[in-house]
């Protein structure tokens, strides 16, 4: 081999080396594109649509709304664009009554929070996970499982 060709081949160690690094990077920034507990899932469906969808599922899970938050409104009244974005704050008052007998302090953990963003063409609902909300609070392990299954499973029915 002549020098010519071996500094070639060191190019292209360095280039591979360079293309493996950033893909790496690339898949680990993906990975933890969501805080620890928050999951994201995009929807098929359009912002208004997923809403309703989402709306319809907790009702019919008896899941109260008590408020929405439209940050795309509250932004707009500062002069500040954003795509559609709202958080929904759902609870179901049974489950309250058991986080209060469980640990009366949990209830800073709730409501629940599901948040609907328009990204480019498409939506990303993201929800908190019970079961992270309530690590720091006793007795809570298997409530936190069955209400993260739950917002889950709606969450999961109204984006397919």
């Amino acid at each position: 081999m002549n020098s010519l060709s071996l500094k070639n081949l060191g190019i292209q160690k360095v280039m591979f080396i360079l293309i493996m690094g950033a893909g790496l990077l690339a898949a680990s920034l993906n990975a933890y594109a969501t805080s620890p507990g928050v999951t994201k899932i995009t929807s098929k469906y359009n912002f208004s649509q997923t809403v309703s969808r989402l709306e319809r599922g907790l009702s019919e899970h008896n899941l109260v709304i008590l408020k929405t938050l439209n940050q795309h409104k509250m932004l707009a009244m500062i002069g500040v664009r954003i795509p559609q974005s709202e958080t929904i704050l759902v609870i179901n008052p049974k489950v309250g009554a058991q986080i209060y007998a469980a640990d009366p302090a949990a209830l800073i953990a709730i409501p629940f929070r599901i948040l609907v963003q328009q990204r480019g063409n498409h939506v990303v609902v993201y929800y908190q996970k019970a079961t992270a909300l309530f690590l720091p609070y006793s007795g809570l392990e298997s409530l936190g499982r069955h209400i993260t299954t739950l917002i889950g499973k709606i969450v999961k029915q109204a984006v397919q």
